[in-house]
């Protein structure tokens, strides 16, 4: 089988290389899947970075996300079915099959296609996370609207009726984003960028900030909270760490939160979990939020796609076929 690996942290560029090595064998409590379908997260690059939050051992396979189709299991393994669709969240994905703990399989039902499902348990997880976290009435700046959870984060909070403030970088990105429902738009190529959330806020608490950006930019947002807020970071867009300490922030009485999945999936618990993807592959069935997919490339190719990902005109998700 192939896979895109890389023996340190780096440059995407630079670092990742392909092989081909022997089919994996599942042990016990493991399955085997074959991997069609994988996105090129953000959270995947930051990985391969070393910026992001997560340790794993060196050399590791890229990719944390993907759809995969049981071929094999091992022993101890009950409720699996051989052929059948699953959600797979593990490390390893860029590559044609992968071994991994069978209870990190979620069924995927029949309605829901492979481009959906092969990023459920990423960026739609993510931006329903971060409104959950949110607690109060008020406005929510969502940092970086013109993202893939960015937009999730627009679709899901007008069926929750929660205002949000979208920022975006350019103007010409606000009529696309008007067409999934945005309200409140404001592109920070805007020299009064900050005036303008304050006067869009009016004499209403700003409550929250989703702040995907960190950097300078990600601490001045952070001073327009109101007293009790909840600042949550979960991404590095500036390509600089944030410029607040939660000393800093407690001090202006804001909460400062970082937002890694894995922690607030075991912090909500299974029961919820559960629940939150249950309405999700609904709100996807129904097609009441979607997830446009921007270009899909051979896995050979990570190269392109990784440029793709990370080319700011580039709209919608870039995945990975084998």
């Amino acid at each position: 089988m192939k896979r895109v690996f890389f023996n340190d942290h780096g440059e995407p560029d630079a670092i990742l290389r392909i092989e081909e090595i022997p089919t994996p064998e599942p042990g016990s409590n493991e399955a085997r899947v074959r991997i069609p379908l994988r996105p090129v997260h953000a959270i995947d690059l930051a990985f391969i970075r070393g910026v992001y939050p997560l340790w794993a051992p060196l050399p590791q396979v890229a990719g944390t996300e993907g759809i995969g189709i049981v071929e094999a299991v091992g022993a101890g393994v009950n409720g699996i079915r051989i052929g059948q669709r699953y959600s797979t969240s593990w490390l390893g994905t860029w590559a044609e099959q992968l071994v991994l703990p069978a209870q990190m399989l979620m069924p995927v039902p029949d309605a829901v296609s492979d481009e959906i499902a092969c990023q459920i348990r990423s960026n739609p997880i993510t931006a329903y996370g971060l409104l959950y976290d949110v607690k109060g009435h008020g406005y929510i700046i969502n940092s970086a609207a013109d993202t893939s959870v960015g937009r999730l984060l627009i679709q899901i909070a007008k069926r929750e009726k929660r205002p949000l403030i979208n920022l975006t970088r350019f103007y010409k990105d606000i009529p696309g984003l008007r067409e999934i429902g945005a309200e409140n738009i404001i592109a920070t190529e805007d020299k009064d960028w900050l005036k303008q959330i304050k006067q869009t806020a009016g004499s209403k608490p700003i409550i929250g900030l989703l702040d995907a950006l960190s950097g300078e930019m990600g601490a001045q947002l952070s001073g327009l909270l109101a007293p009790g807020g909840i600042h949550i970071n979960y991404g590095r867009l500036s390509g600089r760490p944030l410029a607040l300490t939660p000393e800093q922030a407690a001090a202006h009485k804001v909460n400062l939160q970082f937002f890694v999945i894995a922690e607030w999936m075991n912090k909500v618990g299974p029961e919820k979990r559960q629940q939150v993807f249950n309405e999700l592959w609904g709100l996807f069935t129904e097609k009441q939020i979607f997830v446009p997919v921007a270009a899909v490339y051979p896995l050979e190719q990570f190269r392109q796609a990784v440029k793709a990902a990370e080319d700011p005109s580039t709209r919608g998700k870039v995945l990975l076929k084998s």
